[in-house]
């Protein structure tokens, strides 16, 4: 399958005009499933049970890790020469790297699975079940050097140009060689981030929705509150307009002291948005959990508010005649 589909199929796509690199792998990053299991590393004593070292399973071709932009860290790709015949290789990811071969240059080093096979290359690390979690230790085989049939492989693409305008030429190309052969699940990489993030759009749109329900909520009841505090005050106004106040003067002293309310407000609840963060860190990826705009957007609104609440009610009983306003119950 692997010289009489894949490896010609690969080599129709590359001669395609705007393609830059083009690859194969058996499964690609930020899939909720995959293969993995227990390998070991030559030359060390066994490990004890449950202890044995562990990772994902890929199987990839020739140009995969350039089409997808992954650097190759140390050592080398995998090349065409790496054929069903040759010296069995593999390369290692930079977790599994750092996590089974601490201090050690693991370029050379032989691991066995499925028989011995040497490590010829490190690969910079990708995120193989969701962005939210850290890479797993991962090893990668050269699918030309399986035996057994190789099917339902994933061809990955870089092109110079839009990737929606090679789309036909491709899915021509591979039919070409074989017109059995179904082509679908065409997607470019954006995509596949955005289908892995699907959960995470829904909680956020539901979250988001709760947050405009809670700040309508906090909004109006702080317009209650302040206009309902200010109204039990229109006596005391009619008794200082009578006494000689004018209607700035009251409405100065009004607004100064409900500054005084609502910045001891803010105080308090920003201290307490402050502390929250500490508990949403682990549930963020990408994004700070403390974000400036976000929090002096939200106290600009809510003091907007409450001096709006202040100030209305307040005029209008600075409009009431102060004998009218000395009777008000």
């Amino acid at each position: 399958m692997w010289r009489r589909f894949y490896e010609p199929g690969l080599e129709r796509i590359r001669a395609l005009p705007g393609v830059r690199a083009a690859g194969i792998i058996d499964l690609l990053p930020l899939q909720t499933w995959g293969r993995n299991g227990d390998f070991v590393i030559e030359g060390r004593p066994a490990p004890a049970s449950g202890q044995a070292p562990f990772a994902e399973f890929r199987e990839i071709s020739p140009g995969y890790f350039r089409a997808l932009g992954i650097r190759i860290l140390k050592g080398r790709d995998i090349t065409s020469q790496d054929s069903q015949g040759a010296p069995p290789v593999l390369l290692i990811n930079a977790a599994l790297a750092t996590r089974y071969f601490a201090g050690q240059d693991p370029v050379g080093q032989k691991i066995n699975w499925d028989g011995p096979r040497t490590i010829v290359g490190v690969a910079a690390d990708t995120r193989q079940a969701s962005l939210d979690h850290a890479p797993l230790p991962e090893l990668y085989f050269p699918a030309s050097q399986r035996a057994g049939n190789i099917s339902g492989m994933t061809f990955t693409i870089s092109t110079n140009v839009d990737p929606s305008s090679v789309t036909h030429a491709v899915t021509s190309a591979i039919q070409s060689v074989d017109p059995s052969q179904p082509v679908f699940g065409v997607k470019t990489m954006t995509q596949v981030v955005s289908d892995s993030l699907s959960n995470q759009r829904l909680y956020a749109w539901l979250l988001g929705v709760f947050a405009v329900l809670a700040l309508t909520l906090a909004s109006a009841g702080i317009y209650g509150v302040m206009s309902y505090l200010v109204t039990q005050r229109t006596q005391e106004f009619g008794v200082r307009m009578a006494l000689g106040a004018s209607t700035n003067n009251v409405l100065g002293m009004v607004l100064r002291q409900a500054l005084l309310l609502i910045g001891s407000g803010l105080a308090i609840g920003l201290g307490g948005a402050f502390a929250v963060t500490r508990v949403l860190t682990n549930f963020l990826f990408g994004v700070k959990p403390v974000d400036l705009v976000t929090f002096a957007g939200v106290s600009v609104l809510l003091t907007s508010v409450a001096l709006l609440a202040t100030y209305l009610p307040a005029l209008r009983a600075t409009r009431v005649d102060p004998m009218v306003a000395l009777r008000y119950e």
